[in-house]
């Protein structure tokens, strides 16, 4: 399992739980599926199969990066 943390200033560590949410919505609608987590909601939970392949894993994240850009540029 691996994740990552949205946070909306990174001096302040201020937990991004509603930016979150929506990223995973949107890479959800994309064909991802991962799950928000941590105590603030503001973790993005990854747990690819242990056998996923490269290729797969490449998509899989390409697909992610594009809701995480849009939520940072909004934030």
């Amino acid at each position: 399992m691996a994740g990552i943390e949205l946070v909306k200033d990174k001096k302040s560590k201020k937990p991004a739980s509603k930016e979150t949410v929506e990223a995973v919505q949107e890479a959800y609608k994309r064909g991802v599926l991962v799950n928000p987590g941590g105590t603030f909601e503001n973790v993005i939970r990854m747990a690819p199969p242990l056998v996923i392949a490269k290729e797969q894993l490449d998509r899989g994240l390409d697909i992610l990066d594009e809701p995480v850009d849009t939520v940072e540029r909004t934030a």
